[in-house]
């Protein structure tokens, strides 16, 4: 039986080894779960490794990838240790062993199967209970995926420094009592300082009171967990700014809101574009709407003249023989609504080629006075009809300007009309011309409907007109004033229009260059007379519309032209030779053979002293260009202006006339 003290000796050596071993479990599980391993080893007095005192635990011998019933040394572990790192261990271990200093560093190694991982050792020495000895301990832990993470962090910190540093927004991070935490270099630039320099400063400091209210105001709702992005009107510099804020809370370690993230970008120009587009949308809309009431207008005004011309032919099939008294009357319907219908398309294709640019000023040295005189015989009737009274105040000498007299007639022309459509019967017209500050100055005054302040403003607008009514007793397309405008302008000068309002009246200011003063020349000698009406002419009128074709023939025959007609190319050809012409009025929109191809045949057939006239409905500048390239001497829009055509007739005449 054995001693009682020595039982107790065992239980107790017992209970050490069992809580030896449980330290060693709780050991081996820590150092596993950090990448942790532990050696030690023993140096003797010339500081060489003691033989088998070398010990490395089970996470040490993973770390390294070597099998744990393999015999350690130092050996073993430089030759573990990366090659380029080596000489330089081994060098830094000598110093620290004698002088007894513990230490730290960090190497690679290169386990068996080639991979390299990145360690982080701690050494520590202190003498053998022998004195003579010295023992070595420590630990290593393997770094290398914390190590890979944290070069991560720094390459992404790197990048997002780099796109907060170059982009133009403001970028900026503020504490609770909104002092800058970190800026963006373009923050910084912002208020001509360092992003270093901005740390600790107040907002308030940086943008201004006015600013800081405006922006503070999101505070509370972005310190309560709110992210936010809006659009402000900032305060700045004596006038404002927009700015496109996103404001975002950062979290401290517990959850809390402990400051705030702000991104402003400047939007100012952009909303300024934004409002600019919405403008111009604006201003598309607008001009839709007044396409689609010119295009009612347009539909209104052409039927209105074609309704009394039809119902005049009625009248002229149903009248009695001998009747001449009612026939003269309705043929002067059919005249005055055909004009209108014709002034109508004429102003259409003027405005068309004048806003295109394709108007050709011809210029001549002119008296205003005498242009003006002509203007008012051109529209007196209609101020006849309604009865106006007229006042003319021409300037006591001549206003001599370089001018286009077609032109200018056009202008005043559709000043003096506007004039008389807007002003009710028995209502005054005055037309005014002067010289003031070296301009001529011409004005038109009525005391008719007026304009509004709004139809003021655009006046020479294309399509422009006052409310209209339902029974459009003023009539026009609301394109004279833009033609005005537009043709005043090509003669450096301008045009104004004022009003005081509805009812009363408008008065439209033409401003115009003087001509040049020029020196007095001896007098030009009296020109020849020229062929009177009734040089007889052989006339070839083409035209595949034989109403057409027809009027226009019986209006030169009763003026003594003998006048032949053909509908089509080869007919005309055909004619042509069976009695040579002087003038052919030749159609360009035939059928088959065009116009332009019977001009180059009749020119080839030997008709080259035969003056050949265009008649289309087409007077586009080039329209004019390809048929005077063609052959044509002179070109007619339809409907034709049967004085133009009669200037045609005479100086065809005078030419045969003084050939014979």
């Amino acid at each position: 039986m054995q001693p009682r003290e020595t039982v107790a000796d065992q239980g107790e050596a017992k209970a050490v080894e069992r809580a030896l071993q449980r330290s060693e479990r709780l050991l081996q599980q820590s150092q596993a779960a950090t990448q942790t391993g532990s050696w030690e080893v023993t140096f003797d007095e010339k500081l060489s490794e003691v033989p088998g005192s070398y010990y490395w635990s089970s996470e040490t011998y993973r770390i390294f990838g070597i099998d744990p019933s393999t015999p350690v040394s130092l050996a073993l572990f430089y030759s573990c240790v990366h090659p380029d790192e080596r000489a330089a261990m081994q060098a830094q271990r000598s110093p620290h062993l004698v002088r007894g200093e513990t230490f730290q560093s960090e190497y690679r190694i290169v386990r068996p199967d080639g991979s390299v991982r990145l360690l982080h050792s701690w050494l520590n020495f202190e003498p053998a209970a022998d004195g003579k000895t010295i023992r070595a301990f420590g630990t290593c832990q393997d770094i290398t995926e914390r190590n890979l993470a944290e070069m991560e962090i720094k390459r992404a910190r790197a990048q997002l420094q780099l796109v907060a540093d170059t982009t133009p927004a403001l970028i900026a991070r503020y504490d609770r009592d909104r002092r800058v935490v970190w800026a963006n270099k373009s923050y910084a630039a912002r208020f001509g300082k360092t992003p270093e320099e901005l740390v600790g400063a107040h907002v308030a400091d940086l943008v201004g009171e006015a600013a800081f209210r405006v922006v503070d105001k999101l505070s509370e709702r972005v310190f309560a967990g709110e992210t936010i992005q809006t659009v402000l009107e900032i305060p700045y510099a004596g006038g404002h700014r927009w700015v496109h804020a996103a404001v975002a809370p950062t979290l401290d370690a517990a959850g809390v809101a402990d400051g705030s993230v702000v991104v402003l970008t400047d939007v100012t120009e952009s909303r300024h574009l934004e409002q600019e587009r919405e403008r111009a949308l604006n201003e598309l809309r607008e001009v839709d709407r007044r396409k689609d009431e010119f295009l009612a207008m347009l539909s209104h005004e052409l039927r209105n003249p074609l309704a009394p011309i039809l119902s005049a032919v009625q009248v002229l099939d149903h009248l009695e023989a001998g009747d001449q008294a009612t026939a003269a009357e309705y043929r002067d319907v059919i005249a005055r609504q055909a004009k209108h219908m014709k002034r109508l398309l004429d102003d259409l294709l003027d405005v068309s080629r004048v806003s295109q640019g394709k108007v050709q000023l011809q210029k001549q040295r002119l008296d205003l006075n005498g242009l003006l005189v002509q203007a008012v015989e051109i529209s007196r009737p209609m101020m006849i009809e309604k009865r106006h009274e007229l006042s003319i105040v021409l300037s006591p000498q001549p206003i001599e300007l370089e001018a286009d007299p077609t032109r200018l007639l056009q202008v005043f022309d559709n000043l003096m009309n506007n004039a008389a459509k807007y002003t009710s019967a028995g209502g005054h017209i005055a037309i005014v011309s002067a010289v003031e500050n070296g301009e001529a100055l011409v004005t038109v005054r009525d005391d008719g409907i007026g304009m509004t302040a709004d139809l003021l403003a655009r006046a020479f607008d294309l399509f422009v007109q006052g409310t209209p009514s339902l029974d459009r007793t003023q009539g026009g397309l609301g394109i004279g004033l833009t033609l005005v405008q537009t043709l005043i302008r090509m003669h450096g000068g301008s045009v104004r229009a004022f009003s005081e309002g509805p009812g009363h009246g408008s008065q439209l200011v033409v401003r115009l260059p003087l001509a040049p003063p020029t020196k007095p020349r001896a007098a030009s000698p009296a020109p020849s007379p020229r062929a009177g009406p009734g040089t007889p002419l052989r006339v070839l009128v083409v035209d595949d519309n034989v109403d057409a074709a027809k009027t226009l023939a019986k209006l030169l025959e009763l003026r003594g032209h003998e006048v032949s007609l053909a509908h089509d190319g080869p007919a005309a050809l055909a004619a042509a030779a069976a009695a040579p012409p002087d003038l052919v009025l030749l159609d360009i929109g035939l059928p088959g053979m065009d116009g332009y191809a019977v001009a180059a045949r009749l020119r080839a057939a030997g008709h080259a002293g035969a003056a050949l006239v265009a008649l289309t409905g087409y007077g586009r500048e080039e329209d004019v260009q390809r048929s005077r390239d063609a052959g044509f001497d002179h070109h007619l829009v339809k409907p034709i202006d049967f004085g133009q055509l009669q200037r045609i007739v005479l100086e065809v005449g005078g030419r045969r006339r003084g050939g014979d």
